[in-house]
């Protein structure tokens, strides 16, 4: 979640040390690998790269993501050209996904930030690099926000295991992503569904991505927004398919009265790393 599985990062990781010590190391003391290596990579990789980095920048502050042309007005940038070439080339090296809106408007896709360690840098090293901070920070709230969104963006690089966890390996399926935005001095709800399954066969799957260090438990005031949120979609997004709730989590969803009444199908991080040849 913080090296994004690159192999030249992971060499560095020392036999015996925890997780958050090799991260400490690498990222945070004076002598550690990593601790330039955001601006050499992008310098290295595109011409121009000051417009790539003031997009990375631009969505390492928004989690939920952002639409092409809310991209460019919160980072200032000029709608043109050379804005639209550092998207497809950020995209096409896996730094950044577009997923695309339901009702196939391209001025609605999603654009999100899914490179872990450009993530990493932007949420805790460009604003501190004293040695140990990492170690610090480990048990904190921030740190818990951060590993929510990490964890998205594992899910967003795993989307064929996500389709054939759910049992729908065989059913023509379309990613795409929902939202609707309540009109100002208005008495609307509005909601936002960052993934979802547009199956052939009639369904549409709500996909709800939840980090957790242990099976993650549903509380009352979840369930409800839950449930409002499904609301919402039903009455706003002018489809009438039947809706499963699929909850994408690394070790489950807790049993109780509250997941018995909503959740329909789980995606566990042991599903999202299945090996093609396995499947």
């Amino acid at each position: 979640m913080a090296f994004g599985g690159i192999p030249h990062y992971l060499n560095l990781i020392r036999p015996g040390q925890s997780a958050s010590q090799c991260i400490d190391a690498e990222c945070f003391r004076p002598e550690g690998m990593l601790r330039l290596e955001y601006h050499n990579l992008y310098a290295a990789l595109f011409e121009n790269y000051q417009t790539h980095e003031t997009i990375v920048k631009t969505l390492a502050a928004s989690n939920s993501g952002l639409t092409r042309n809310q991209l460019i007005e919160k980072s200032q940038l000029t709608s043109g050209g050379g804005v639209t070439k550092a998207i497809e080339e950020l995209a096409l090296s896996g730094f950044l996904t577009e997923t695309l809106a339901l009702d196939k408007k391209a001025k609605s896709s999603l654009l999100r930030l899914t490179d872990e360690f450009s993530v990493f840098y932007r949420d805790w090293m460009h604003s501190n690099s004293a040695a140990n901070s990492w170690m610090r920070q480990a048990t904190s709230s921030r740190y818990e926000a951060w590993c929510g969104y990490a964890f998205e963006s594992i899910c967003f690089k795993h989307l064929q295991q996500i389709q054939r966890g759910p049992g729908i390996a065989d059913v023509d399926t379309r990613v795409a992503s929902w939202h609707y935005s309540a009109k100002k001095g208005s008495q609307e709800e509005g909601a936002q569904i960052d993934l979802l399954l547009d199956r052939a066969d009639q369904c549409i799957d709500l996909c709800e991505i939840k980090s957790s260090d242990k099976p993650f438990t549903i509380t009352k005031n979840y369930a409800e927004s839950l449930a409002r949120k499904i609301r919402v979609f039903r009455e706003r997004s002018g489809r009438h398919q039947t809706l499963f709730l699929t909850m994408i989590t690394p070790y489950g969803v807790a049993a109780n009265r509250y997941s018995e009444q909503l959740v329909n199908k789980q995606v566990t991080l042991g599903d999202l790393f299945v090996s093609e040849k396995t499947v």
